[in-house]
């Protein structure tokens, strides 16, 4: 174990990073009361320089004074420095996934680096039981001019397996990447892709207690994305998992907890759902900028919730409606008017307007009207969105108003899912033909049978 003296408020803990003696070793037992807990964080802080000449010198300068025996003083910053993350605390239990998430720059990947021990803390105490494994970055390391399988061995021994674990390891990896007809090839040959397989083939048998992933569901296809699930499934049993993404979909599915990171704070941290309805939150910035040549503007547009209420807050699965003033300033003879839902991301998700139904609208000049969509049950899913308006010409050509964001709302409601949008059918569940039920299962069925619709239970 290694510590260093707290450099923040004189009455905070020492700072310290508490690991095992020996890479690879047993981890200790839990400290007595925390049961299963294999990743705690306790008023973690860190500090950067913005300047690297001068964090130079200040590095020197702290150094110095640590062989001095005396303690670095911070409860004023020096010039050009700044808390990249500051008072954040947390623990993660054997079998839990926290999420990590947060705009950019919000210090996630400080946090990473912390519990990596590639940097130390300033302020704050972290400690961990057992090995820690870190899949990021996957395949970043790789020799080009070596083989796939020397550089599983070279990889694999970085990580702190040894020569034993990797002979044992070695068929189990290769069997995950595919690349058994690959292997003895340069690395040089393989695809952006395979090198990725390859990469996370390596760092998910390493078997940690401590497991950090970051980003790596962003890059391969569906197959491998898959795999990917189905592993860190088998990895969460055994271990604590930190996962990192900015979706938010992969998020509400790996993880029970997340832990919202706002400029270095810790802005939320709890259930998955209303820490992404948090994150969400930080992006709600309405853009009040208009775009058109002004023939027919919007004058207002309000959704109403399924009790007849103006608001923002709508109800997954329930009834709503979305009711538009619009007033032409010029003859306009065909007129579609659309609204875009859109994730705090920007993908674009649904619309709602009345091309489809093939109902272009037309107006005189000084006419105004009202425009009124009625949505028997909301398919979007709970979350937070964006939502942008345009008004233009039957032809799709022409734009008179075009509003990219100008309100945010959110749906509440349901459960997290993955889809972007849940259908609500009737199902109609019965025997197979031939195939033999024991009776309770034909009563479950016929009770099922018999319940009321999701439109019979919403009117």
């Amino acid at each position: 174990m290694t510590s260093t003296r707290d450099p923040g408020d004189s009455a905070s803990p020492e700072a310290r990073l508490v690991v095992p003696d020996e890479i690879g070793a047993p981890p200790p037992p839990p400290a007595s009361g925390s049961g299963e807990v294999l990743l705690a964080a306790r008023g973690l802080g860190k500090i950067f320089c913005r300047d690297f000449k001068r964090s130079l010198f200040y590095g020197v300068r702290d150094l110095a004074t640590g062989l001095l025996g005396r303690d670095r003083q911070t409860e004023t910053l020096r010039r050009d420095e700044f808390w990249a993350l500051r008072d954040v605390s947390f623990e993660v239990r054997r079998g839990e996934c926290l999420g990590l998430i947060g705009p950019n720059g919000a210090g996630k990947s400080t946090l990473l680096r912390l519990i990596t021990g590639l940097i130390r803390p300033d302020e704050g105490e972290i400690e961990i039981h057992g090995r820690v494994g870190a899949l990021i970055a996957l395949g970043a390391g790789f020799n080009p001019l070596l083989t796939g399988r020397e550089n599983i061995g070279i990889s694999a021994a970085i990580y702190g397996l040894t020569s034993e674990e990797i002979d044992a390891k070695f068929d189990k990896i290769v069997e995950f990447a595919e690349l058994a007809d690959f292997i003895d090839a340069p690395v040089q040959s393989y695809s952006s892709g395979m090198q990725v397989r390859l990469g996370f083939a390596i760092a998910s048998q390493i078997e940690p207690e401590v497991l950090l992933i970051d980003e790596v569901l962003a890059v391969g296809d569906a197959g491998f994305r898959a795999k990917c699930y189905n592993r860190i499934d088998e990895l969460r049993e055994r271990c604590a998992v930190i996962f990192v993404s900015h979706a938010m979909a992969h998020v509400a599915r790996l993880s029970q907890r997340s832990l919202v990171l706002q400029r270095g704070r810790s802005h939320y941290i709890g259930p998955t759902p209303d820490a992404v309805r948090e994150y969400s939150k930080l992006f709600d910035r309405p853009d009040e900028t208009r775009h058109g040549n002004g023939d027919a503007r919007f004058e207002k547009i309000e959704f109403i919730d399924a009790d007849g209420n103006v608001s923002t807050t709508l109800t997954h699965a329930q009834p709503a409606r979305i009711r538009l003033t619009i007033a032409a300033h010029r003859d306009v003879p065909s007129m579609v008017h659309n609204l875009g839902f859109r994730t705090v991301a920007g993908e674009l998700i649904a619309e709602c307007n009345n091309y489809v139904l093939s109902q272009p609208t037309s107006l005189k000049r000084g006419e105004r009207i009202v425009a009124e969509a009625q949505i028997d049950h909301l398919t979007l899913n709970p979350g937070v969105y964006k939502v942008g308006a345009l008004l233009l010409s039957g032809d799709m050509v022409r734009h008179f108003d075009w509003l990219a964001h100008f309100q945010t709302i959110e749906v509440v409601g349901g459960r997290p899912a993955i889809a972007k949008q849940q259908l609500s059918p009737r199902w109609d569940v019965r025997p197979a033909e031939g195939a033999p039920l024991s009776e309770g299962t034909r009563e479950e069925l016929l009770e099922a049978r018999e319940a009321p619709s999701i439109d019979e239970s919403i009117h």
